[in-house]
């Protein structure tokens, strides 16, 4: 049982608790989309690597004409939780996530992160807990 993360919230209690400021300096909630079909969030208190978790990014890098696309600056989405590293050349169905998580002092020297952090590839990963 490594690694389990805990998050019960409903969606609409996720995206109030995740609200943000705009340049305006209004308060607004996160827009929910499914940016594929594969997966659904399910809130639960036992998640496991590879199910579905929402989390939070910004439209940057979502690409224009994607599904789900909107003109909301952040989004939620339901994301396979595990990485796929940026040497995997399959399909990313396909791999086998066992990387879920890195020590701040080490992520740049894993290969694995590495080229992530330096695209600025990441999100936030919404929970109420996590176990190791």
């Amino acid at each position: 049982m490594c690694g389990r993360m805990a998050c019960a919230l409903n969606k609409a209690s996720l995206l109030h608790a995740c609200q943000y400021q705009d340049d305006a300096g209004r308060y607004c909630n996160p827009k929910w989309v499914d940016l594929n079909s594969r997966g659904e969030y399910r809130p639960s208190y036992n998640i496991s690597p590879r199910n579905y978790h929402p989390v939070m990014l910004s439209s940057v890098h979502v690409p224009k004409g994607a599904r789900g696309r909107t003109g909301h600056r952040i989004m939620m989405s339901p994301m396979r939780w595990g990485l796929v590293p940026s040497w995997f050349s399959g399909e990313p169905q396909n791999f086998i996530f066992n990387t879920v998580n890195c020590r701040l002092e080490s992520c740049m020297d894993r290969r694995s992160f590495k080229g992530a952090i330096a695209a600025e590839r990441r999100c936030v990963v919404v929970a109420e807990g996590l176990m190791r």
